[in-house]
């Protein structure tokens, strides 16, 4: 009788030895949760199980973060109240999971990215434009020619991508993105039929929506777009166009680019993107724009 006594004694101190030392849920808020370690180790993707006060599970979830004895997790099925006992798997997930695409430790320096996030961010635009325009010397008849010009400018963007299934997302641009291009004509085609000297200077507010599709996901994200921008002129200056003929106007673009996360949190976008002018009966023009800046996940 007393070896069954003590034996149950021992296994009671036992249990409630381990619960006191077991990983706990402290804190839960919007699909995400805090761990109290409790000693125990973890690292970013594994997965962990929550258990209510019955031993039961209530919910599975991912780690995404480790630092100083704590781990903030995601909540990829069931739901938590706050309280729970942590169980620690003993792996990762597999690269189908639904919350983390690559992560490692940001205490041993490497980054991690959350693909459910939006993401925002500016860019430094290069842009190499181009244009041909369909000028005539005013003869009678006119003696038609068509100009090549061209010319580089610099401009500002901001953009957000916002996750809509899987590796889909929106893409948002709002930016000033002017266009300047120069040529020569053969004939005094231009200025009013006065000079050889044609331009095209026009100072574009832009915004764009696009189709984002995410072909290579870890902590460098390898991305193709698809879109168009609408671009309204707030200033202009012109010697190969007729100024009443520039107005709000439209170009289709085609994009592809690199996101590469720093942390789990900042990232550096760079860029390479193609947009088409709707074509006239007299003008072609399209825009060649290399882009990279700085930006964060929320």
């Amino acid at each position: 009788m007393f070896l069954k006594n003590l034996k149950l004694t021992l296994i009671t101190l036992l249990f409630f030895t381990m619960s006191a030392h077991a990983a706990r849920v402290t804190q839960a808020k919007n699909n995400k949760v805090m761990i109290d370690l409790e000693g125990e180790s973890a690292s970013p993707q594994q997965n962990v199980i929550l258990m209510n006060a019955q031993n039961k599970k209530v919910a599975i979830g991912q780690i995404l973060q480790v630092k100083n004895g704590k781990a903030v997790a995601t909540i990829t099925k069931g739901k938590s109240a706050g309280n729970e006992t942590v169980r620690l798997a003993g792996g990762a997930a597999s690269n189908g999971s639904q919350d983390v695409v690559a992560g490692r430790s940001t205490d041993q320096g490497h980054a991690f990215v959350r693909k459910d996030a939006r993401r925002i961010s500016g860019v430094l635009n290069f842009m190499n434009n181009s244009m041909a325009v369909l000028v005539n010397d005013g003869a009678n008849p006119p003696i038609n020619e068509t100009v090549a010009m061209a010319g580089t400018t610099f401009g500002l963007t901001g953009i957000i991508d916002w996750p809509l299934y899987k590796k889909l997302s929106f893409r948002g641009t709002l930016g000033y993105e002017p266009f300047k291009a120069t040529g020569t004509a053969r004939r005094r085609s231009c200025a009013n039929i006065s000079s050889t000297e044609c331009s095209a200077d026009i100072t574009y507010i832009s915004g764009g929506g696009y189709a984002r599709y995410d072909f290579y996901q870890s902590q460098l994200l390898f991305w193709g777009a698809l879109g168009a921008d609408a671009k309204f002129p707030m200033a202009k200056s012109t010697t190969a166009l007729s100024p009443d003929d520039i107005q709000l106007t439209t170009t289709f673009g085609l994009a592809t680019g690199i996101d590469y996360f720093i942390d789990h949190k900042f990232f550096v976008p760079a860029s390479l993107e193609y947009q088409m002018f709707m074509k006239s009966a007299t003008v072609d023009a399209n825009i060649i724009m290399v882009r990279i800046g700085f930006g964060m996940a929320l």
